[in-house]
């Protein structure tokens, strides 16, 4: 099917030659497309027993106070970064 951003240039090649009517059909579908993904997403979340009884178990801590068993906004971002790095040796 071919890598996303040769997709996303065939995209915008053809949005480029379509009328300014058949343009906001297709910017309509998009966003219907992008929606139901995302419906999609919660869909699955909701579906998922473990996962929503994490989600439950978070609330009922957080509601408590319990801080301890949350993660800060900073940690979450240094292990993303840490992850995202294909340089970092398994030791540093």
């Amino acid at each position: 099917m071919g890598n996303r951003e040769t997709l996303k240039e065939r995209a915008v090649t053809t949005l480029n030659e379509l009328s300014d009517d058949r343009l906001q059909v297709a910017l309509d579908f998009l966003e219907y497309l992008k929606e139901k993904e995302e419906w999609e997403a919660t869909l699955e979340i909701l579906s998922d027993s473990e996962t929503m009884a994490a989600i439950r178990e978070a609330e009922e801590d957080w509601e408590s106070g319990r801080m301890d068993r949350f993660v800060s906004l900073e940690e979450v971002r240094k292990r993303v970064q840490g992850n995202s790095n294909p340089q970092r040796s398994e030791g540093s």
